[in-house]
Parts: structure tokens; C-alpha cells; sequence
């Protein structure tokens, strides 16, 4: 007969109209300003060693202290960190290193924290245990770090997944963001969207409310000399790119950063560099490679190149590109490799890097 006739009080159904208009109630406070609300599950995903742990004790500090977190304002509030890897005093030194680099003080009073290094912990225990030991007085935010080491079941499962997420949601209702760690699946994350980047079932980039995902950059030449030289006391820094999935929020478009142990910064000037993995990142490392060689190889190359073409003036033959190579192959290049006459005109190929490579190694102008 046309349908539900209005609201029914026993039922799992709300209203809409009630809970519209003048009457639509007030969504939770953010907890990080245009990135995650109070209440709200948040998952930061990466590769090894790109700094997703320290980026995650630095949010430990910044919602501790009421400060930046990546540029995004943070409200204060009691912390919970939970780390699955690390003994205690390592754990204790990694902090003390992130809020000296931070500038803080080491009173902030608000920052907690769990290590479960040689523990095993299933999502149910792990959560029953924070409302244990905060009882009525929840923290503003649990961090979990991270989140493959919970006893969960495969993560390649999603309904194992789903009750792990389940649990979380059941964590978050009492009150308390939460913040994980997850990693990277196998390959090169560049070549695939960002939501199915982190290794696992595809429900953990779909459930949680916010994700943020690091990805490494491969830095091209118009790069290069800027990232040189804003991190040119820290030559081990990491370009990285920073990228959004929100649910609540509106896309703040991705950032580029640098893992500069031990935090992560913003990086200027390279936002024409591509994320590892795509086709243009892909031609960069491989003409890089051509080019350039490393070490050893490169010098024992350039030698073998220099010879052939000595080789050519001392026989009074030109120093065509096809002569060359038919000098070249027959010198012993570094791993015994003799490259195809293709890959030895790519050597070559005019650029302002290979001139200034002939340049450098007394190498003449080799002609077509």
C-alpha cells in the first residue's frame, strides 16, 4: 500500500526525515583537520623502510600536543600506541628521537604505549585489553603499528578482514580514532590505484575512513638538482609522494614528501617526478641505467668505449657509431655483457648528460 508509512520504533531503520533539515545531527569533530574525524579508522600504507612508522610516532606526538602532523592541524588528546615489533626501549628511543626532531618538549603527559614484540594478540583481545586499561576514560587515539602482526586470519581473506574491521569499528565506537600501519603489496605500487595498493584483501582500503599512502618517486632531471638541494645534508633522503583516499573529506591532492630520518617533510620542487612503478618512471631508471652505469661498471664502460674509439683514429677509420661498436664488442666490458648495437646507440643518444659524459671522458662526438 505504497510502502513504509513513517518511522517504526522497533526497527533497525531510522527515519531520514527525521534526522534531516533542522533535525540532521553534528558530524564528529576531526581529530586531524581535513583528513580524519573523532571516532574514525585511518590506515597509512607503504613500502619497507619509507618512514611509515616514524610518520606514525610523529601523529602520536602531534595529537598528544595539539600540533602539525604533516602540515594537518591536530587536536589534543590522550594517545595509545600499540607496537607490534619493537622492545620497549627501542621503542622509548625512536620516540624521544621524533619529538627532539619535532622541537617538543618531554612533558606532553599524553602519550602511551604498548609493546607486543614476542606477543601474539588476536583483533578481539588486542581490543578488550585498551577498554581494559583506559576503562571509562577512552583516548583520543589508538596507533597500531602495525597491523599484519595482529592475529587476524590470512589478510588475503576478506571475510577474515571484515571481522578484523569489524573489531576496529567496535574499538572506534567507544570514542577513540584509530591509526595503523599496513604494507605495501609485492611489485612496484605506482602501476596500480591507490585504494589497492596495500598488500591484502582490497577491504582494507575500502572500509577504513581515511587512507593515506606513500609511494616512492622516481626523481627525473628537472627534479633532481631541487631535491639535491633542499636535502643536501641528508643524502639517504627519500622522495616520496603522499597520497589521498578520504571518505569524509575532500581530496587535498597529493603531496610530495621525503622520508628525512626521522620524519617526513615536504619536498619542493619535484612534482614532476612520476611514482615508481608507472611506464615513465620505468623509462627514467632504465635510461639512467643506459646512461649512466654506477660504480665500476660505469667507469670500466667508458673506458671500453674511449679504447674503441682510439682504436678507430689509430686506424684512420671514422669513428662512426657502427664502427665503434664492432671495437667495442670485442673489449671486455664489465660482467663479460656485449651490448646490442641498439642499447649502444641508446648510449649515446644526444643529451645534455652524454655530452657532458664525453666531455668528461675525453670521449669525441661520435657520428651517426
Amino acid at each position: 500500500m505504497g510502502g513504509i508509512a513513517g518511522y517504526v520504533s522497533n526497527s533497525r531503520f531510522d527515519d531520514v526525515d527525521s534526522n534531516t533539515g533542522l533535525r540532521t545531527p553534528k558530524l564528529s569533530d576531526p581529530i586531524v583537520e581535513d583528513v580524519l574525524r573523532k571516532g574514525h579508522i585511518m590506515m597509512l600504507t607503504g613500502p619497507p623502510k619509507a618512514g611509515k612508522s616514524w610518520c606514525l610516532e610523529g601523529l602520536g606526538y602531534a595529537i598528544a600536543t595539539g600540533s602539525r602532523w604533516l602540515g594537518f592541524e591536530c587536536h589534543k588528546g590522550k594517545v595509545a600506541f600499540v607496537d607490534t615489533e619493537l622492545d620497549p626501549n627501542s621503542l622509548f628511543n625512536r620516540f624521544d628521537r621524533v619529538r627532539g626532531a619535532m622541537g617538543l618538549d618531554d612533558s606532553c603527559g599524553n602519550l602511551k604505549s604498548w609493546s607486543l614484540r614476542g606477543e601474539s594478540v588476536d583483533a578481539k583481545t588486542l581490543v578488550d585489553e585498551i577498554k581494559s586499561a583506559f576503562e571509562g576514560d577512552m583516548p583520543s587515539m589508538v596507533i597500531i603499528d602495525s597491523i599484519y602482526s595482529i592475529e587476524s586470519g590470512d589478510e588475503n581473506s576478506a571475510g577474515d578482514m571484515r571481522k578484523l574491521m569489524i573489531e576496529l569499528g567496535n574499538l572506534a565506537s567507544s570514542g577513540c580514532s584509530i591509526a595503523f600501519a599496513h604494507h605495501h603489496a609485492k611489485g612496484a605500487a605506482g602501476a596500480r590505484n591507490v585504494i589497492d595498493r596495500g598488500s591484502g584483501s582490497g577491504v582494507f582500503g575500502r572500509y577504513v575512513d581515511a587512507m593515506l599512502d606513500l609511494t616512492p618517486i622516481v626523481l627525473d632531471k628537472e627534479s633532481e638538482p631541487a631535491f639535491a638541494e633542499q636535502f643536501k645534508h641528508n643524502e639517504r633522503a627519500v622522495p616520496l609522494r603522499l597520497n589521498f583516499v578520504l571518505r569524509e573529506f575532500a581530496d587535498p591532492g597529493a603531496m610530495d614528501v621525503a622520508f628525512d630520518f626521522p620524519l617526513l617533510v615536504a619536498a619542493n620542487g619535484i612534482s614532476t617526478s612520476p611514482e615508481e612503478g608507472t611506464p615513465r618512471a620505468n623509462a627514467i631508471k632504465g635510461a639512467k641505467s643506459a646512461h649512466q652505469g654506477t660504480g665500476d661498471n660505469r667507469s670500466a664502460r667508458d673506458d671500453a668505449i674511449k679504447h674503441a674509439v682510439e682504436l678507430c683514429n689509430q686506424m684512420n677509420i671514422q669513428p662512426t657509431k657502427e664502427n665503434v661498436y664492432e671495437r667495442l664488442i670485442a673489449a671486455e666490458l664489465p660482467g663479460g655483457k656485449i651490448p646490442t648495437q641498439t642499447t649502444f646507440n641508446n648510449w649515446l643518444t644526444p643529451s645534455n648528460e652524454t655530452t657532458k659524459w664525453h666531455n668528461d671522458h675525453g670521449i669525441v662526438t661520435i657520428e651517426s
